[in-house]
């Protein structure tokens, strides 16, 4: 896979990209999967994703670009979502079951029951990113 840096030279987008992240965002804001919203829209599961890493290093550059908006965007509808369903979670006497299931298995990264497995594979990645530029 490319690396993806936030000193790359900005690429000309297909002039209906801004519509499509659109579309993507809006499904995704009502709770259809990544996967199915992004081929729903003509794009690979695989170029969204870089999408998303193209946009967090922009982020991190301060550069403000269609991917570093997109990744805003996607980072303000998953935060409602979880609070909302926190949100109910918390103000149910019972019967809140559902909005536990829901959080675990649509943001089971935060909520799931291996957190702290996907956690030390993250920091694991890290390491071996760190030690492989070290050797260079």
């Amino acid at each position: 896979m490319a690396k993806i840096s936030a000193d790359r030279r900005p690429k000309a987008l297909a002039p209906d990209t801004e519509s499509k992240i659109k579309k993507i965002l809006e499904s995704i804001s009502l709770g259809v999967p990544y996967k199915i919203a992004v081929e729903a829209n003509g794009l690979s599961e695989t170029h969204f994703y870089n999408w998303i890493k193209q946009g967090l290093c922009d982020i991190a550059a301060d550069k403000e670009t269609p991917q570093s908006k997109m990744v805003v965007s996607l980072r303000k509808i998953e935060q409602k979502d979880m609070a909302d369903s926190l949100e109910k979670i918390k103000h149910a006497e019972k019967g809140h079951r559902g909005a536990e299931w829901y959080l675990e298995k649509r943001h089971w990264k935060y909520f799931g029951q291996n957190v702290g497995v996907v956690e030390l594979g993250e920091q694991m990645d890290e390491m071996k990113r760190l030690l492989a530029e070290q050797k260079k």
